[in-house]
């Protein structure tokens, strides 16, 4: 096997409006951090794949797909073997159409920065590939780092880790990057930068932060805090910070028991079905009775790479690891369809999705698991 990992920066020039808050009243003048497109290129001779997390709040379908043709076209491959999820910072701008109403719209000229990011970040994954040997593991996640903020069950909340020794880490972990909360107005990835910077002090390489199903999972605001985990007020930078660090340090812990992995790849789904839309403030923006919604799913060895397409629960996320004998990376957030709300109850996620008969079709397609 033939790995290699490549970044480049997709941040834009303030003042920008940041997506994912309604209750902001400003743009963004300041950047605190930049923003960033991590690719993972694997190569074992017979197939190539690969996959880029943007440091975005998420992309919806109508500017993911023409972002992975291109890269597709750059490396010589067919569309499926590219996949583009998004880490879900609430401190970036809006790749999603339709979010000016709002008040988040998307900077001029930035989809075309974003695109031509992603596509450098998986050039230089695809130079920078060299024989590494794969290891792959899920653990518990320790207390303290989330909670259910919808007050539904957080069973058993495990992290998956794919090692490539050499090269880097990619992390698969389901909690917001929230904790900087709406009064913040510079331009960051959140706590995501100070947990791949840890990982990378310890276990060299670069480190990829691959969010998995976090739609109801937020992360606790301050160490120790487990009482009514309140976000007022929302977490300091310093605070923010070390919470980065400390995940970050739970997955090192980690790190050496994680076991081989071997075997080719595979791309076993790549598939687009109509899902109805409806019933919902959010499905009525759209016009339409139906919605094309695409499913990817990769094999890496007996390990699944599996786009979750939209803000899927937790409960969705535990379904379909489960279905692969929980080993599973999920790709949250590739594309964006809206929250996937697993069970379905009466909250505000609910209307930010496009109705109850989109979100079974999703999860029906996802419990379907291709050989």
């Amino acid at each position: 096997m033939k790995a290699g990992f490549g970044t480049a920066e997709i941040t834009p020039a303030p003042p920008v409006w940041l997506a994912g808050f309604g209750a902001r009243t400003k743009a963004a003048e300041e950047v605190a951090e930049p923003l960033e497109a991590r690719a993972l290129y694997l190569d074992d001779g017979d197939t190539k794949l690969c996959l880029i997390v943007c440091d975005l709040l998420g992309m919806s379908h109508d500017i993911s797909r023409p972002i992975r043709e291109h890269v597709a076209s750059a490396l010589s491959l067919g569309m499926e073997h590219v996949m583009i999820a998004c880490t879900h910072t609430h401190h970036g701008p809006s790749a999603m159409a339709g979010t000016d109403r709002l008040g988040w719209p998307t900077p001029d000229g930035y989809i075309a920065l974003l695109r031509d990011g992603c596509v450098e970040s998986a050039e230089h994954a695809r130079d920078n590939a060299t024989d590494a040997r794969l290891r792959f593991g899920r653990f518990p996640l320790p207390d303290g780092f989330g909670f259910n903020r919808r007050g539904s069950a957080y069973d058993s909340p495990t992290f998956s880790i794919l090692r490539l020794d050499p090269g880097g880490v990619v992390a698969n972990i389901g909690i917001h990057p929230v904790l900087l909360g709406p009064e913040w107005y510079a331009v960051s990835t959140d706590w995501v930068a100070s947990f791949r910077t840890e990982l990378e002090c310890e276990a060299g390489g670069t480190a990829i932060e691959l969010t998995g199903a976090l739609g109801d999972i937020n992360p606790v605001p301050r160490a120790g805090d487990m009482g009514d985990n309140s976000y007022e007020p929302w977490a300091t930078l310093d605070e923010t910070v070390a919470f980065g660090k400390r995940l970050g340090q739970a997955v090192i812990a980690r790190l050496d028991e994680t076991e081989p992995l071997d075997g080719p790849l595979r791309i076993v789904r790549h598939e687009t079905i109509d899902a109805p839309v409806g019933g919902t403030g959010l499905a009525a923006l759209t016009g339409e009775a139906s919605m094309p919604v695409e499913f990817l799913e990769w094999s890496v060895g007996d390990v699944r790479v599996v786009s979750l397409p939209g803000e899927a629960f937790h409960a969705l996320g535990r379904e379909v690891s489960r279905g692969r004998n929980d080993r599973a990376l999920l790709a949250g957030l590739a594309p964006w369809h809206g929250y996937l709300p697993v069970p379905w109850g009466d909250g505000y996620e609910e209307g930010v999705s496009f109705g109850p008969d989109f979100v079974a079709a999703i999860r029906n397609k996802l419990l379907e698991v291709p050989l």
